[in-house]
C-alpha cells in the first residue's frame, strides 16, 4: 500500500522495469498506462486527505473506471504490492479483499476472488515466495 510520494515514485519505477520497448505503445503500453493511472490512484486515496488531494483522488479513480471498462480489468486499489506486471489487457477480476504481495505477473483470463459461501467464503490472501 502506497503512504508517500516518495513510495509512489519507487513503485512505478519499480514496475516500469518489467515493460519492453521493443513493442509499439498499443501491444505494450495500454496495461502500463493502466499501473500508473492505478498506483496514482492509490496514492491519492491513501495519503492525500485534504480538499484538493480528495478531488484529484475523484478524478484519478474516474479515470481508472473508464480505463478498466475500456480494457477488461477489474483491479481495486490496494490489492497488489510493489511489481504488479499486468501482462495482457482483458478480463482480469480481482475482489476488493484480496492481498497480493510483491512481484505478481497477471495474465488476461484471471480471477481472484471469493471462494462461495459453500467454500467458507474467503477472499485470496497472495504472497508470492519467489523475486
Amino acid at each position: 500500500m502506497i503512504q508517500s510520494k516518495e513510495e509512489l515514485k519507487e513503485y512505478i519505477e519499480y514496475e516500469s522495469h518489467g515493460f519492453s520497448n521493443k513493442f509499439p505503445d498499443s501491444i505494450i503500453g495500454e496495461p502500463q498506462n493502466f499501473q500508473k493511472l492505478l498506483r496514482k490512484t492509490e496514492y491519492y486515496r491513501n495519503c492525500r486527505k485534504d480538499i484538493f488531494g480528495k478531488i484529484v483522488y475523484l478524478s484519478y479513480r474516474a479515470k481508472l473506471e473508464r480505463e478498466s471498462q475500456r480494457l477488461g480489468l477489474a483491479i481495486p486499489c490496494n490489492v497488489f504490492g510493489k511489481g504488479l506486471r499486468i501482462v495482457h489487457y482483458g478480463s482480469v477480476t480481482v475482489n476488493k479483499g484480496c492481498k497480493v504481495g510483491k512481484n505478481c505477473r497477471i495474465y488476461n483470463n484471471t480471477v481472484l476472488g471469493t471462494a462461495g459461501a459453500g467454500f467458507g467464503g474467503g477472499v485470496p490472501q497472495l504472497e508470492i515466495m519467489f523475486s
